[in-house]
């Protein structure tokens, strides 16, 4: 065989190596999207917002976005694509790869490729989940900016004049729950349901407006944490009803339409209650309180795990209801058990971990208690402890692993990253 016949396979797949490797690249020559990496990230949303795509290089909807998204830094960034009024808008288009960025992308909830992010403070962030097209992506930075109405955004926060929702602050949240009945919200900015709650939220705060003694608040997580620790939230959004500056029965588990939480509000209202104080595990910032409800008129709602600490205590009555949405790692245990007592600190420790972080729940279920028993059964729970890993009510997976706290949040972690479709 000739020389001539080596080179020439040589040279195409060359040619092909070059090509995929220009491909993945080819936003990184002057006038591109900027990759910005830890070190910048901080500076650059100061300085002006910023919309940032989150990828992997090799992720196949990064890049089938990649030219798109090109687009949209030349509409906004000033390159003669754009109109007057668009690049008037000052907003960077900007990259991060999340193979090189780790910390930076787990610090920013990042659990799929691509997340497209819109930075309009250092602190203040909202996850895209629209249609990724120039014009819907051009539409969404207008709304951020004001230029066009957003429907998603609180209209409290879009006009001086709009509803009665009262958004409460660290500062603020216990002296104004002292008086009457109030209906609060705990949320995250970049929480998906949070956002498709928010128009409800404030049409059920306009439609209660004029009923005495009931009021319907918020309260950001991602701001004043101290407050979401002390009443247990560990997911967004949480709603609980507090009356007279105490917490009032579960948290409310029905349906997120206006009706069925103008239905809820005005039963709650109505009803006496007897309340319980159990104190609670000590945190970093000393003890604090669970205030429980004994209800005298029972609700519809089936009742919320016990919390007790970083990790959810289940039973028969919510298994289920908790296991519904997201990732669920529940471990089913014993408490004679030597091995359940000697990763139990390893486990407290992966609550911790994912304390308050969206879709991932960690807990566990006591297998000796007699209304615990047919569960475990049904979840073929043959020795303990035994950690199953649930994704929207189906069990997915058992964690085999070793038990330490590092091994069995990579087993969690490693099903969260995915391409989202």
């Amino acid at each position: 065989m000739s020389i001539r016949s080596y080179l020439v396979p040589i040279l195409a797949l060359g040619a092909m190596a070059w090509s995929i490797s220009a491909h993945e690249n080819d936003l990184e020559e002057e006038g591109s999207a900027t990759l910005l990496t830890e070190e910048s990230f901080s500076t650059a949303i100061k300085e002006k917002p910023h919309f940032v795509m989150f990828f992997a290089p090799w992720c196949g909807h990064c890049k089938k976005l990649a030219p798109v998204w090109q687009e949209l830094h030349d509409e906004l960034g000033g390159y003669g694509a754009g109109t007057s009024e668009t690049e008037a808008l000052n907003v960077g288009v900007a990259r991060v790869d999340c193979t090189q960025q780790t910390a930076l992308c787990s610090q920013h909830q990042v659990t799929g490729y691509p997340t497209l992010k819109f930075f309009k403070e250092a602190e203040d962030n909202l996850k895209y989940k629209g249609a990724r097209s120039l014009p819907e992506l051009v539409k969404f930075v207008k709304q951020q900016m004001g230029l066009i109405e957003n429907p998603d955004q609180p209209k409290k926060e879009r006009e001086e004049t709009g509803p009665a929702t009262i958004i409460y602050t660290a500062d603020t949240f216990e002296s104004a729950i002292s008086q009457g009945h109030h209906f609060v919200k705990f949320f995250a900015p970049w929480c998906g349901h949070c956002q498709r709650l928010a128009p409800i939220w404030d049409q059920l705060a306009d439609s209660l407006a004029d009923t005495e003694h009931i009021t319907i608040g918020k309260l950001d997580c991602t701001e004043h944490r101290e407050i979401c620790t002390k009443y247990a939230v560990k997911g967004y959004p949480t709603l609980l009803w507090f009356t007279d500056g105490k917490q009032v029965g579960d948290r409310y588990a029905g349906d997120r339409s206006l009706d069925a939480l103008r239905i809820f509000a005005l039963d709650q209202a109505k009803k006496p209650s007897k309340p319980v104080t159990v104190d609670a595990p000590k945190n970093d910032e000393g003890t604090y309180h669970v205030i429980l409800i004994l209800h005298v008129e029972s609700d519809s709602t089936p009742s919320p795990p016990e919390v007790t600490s970083s990790v959810l205590s289940l039973t028969a009555d919510n298994f289920q209801a908790t296991i519904a949405e997201g990732l669920t790692l529940v471990k089913f245990f014993a408490p004679w058990c030597g091995h359940c007592k000697k990763m139990a600190g390893a486990y407290e420790e992966l609550g911790n971990k994912f304390l308050g972080q969206e879709g991932i729940t960690i807990a566990e279920v006591d297998c000796t208690v007699p209304a615990n028993k047919e569960l475990c059964s049904e979840q073929s729970v043959k020795g303990f402890p035994t950690l199953l890993l649930y994704r929207d009510g189906k069990m997915e997976a058992t964690y085999e692993g070793d038990r330490s706290t590092d091994n069995m949040a990579k087993f969690v972690s490693e099903r969260l990253v995915h391409d989202e479709l």
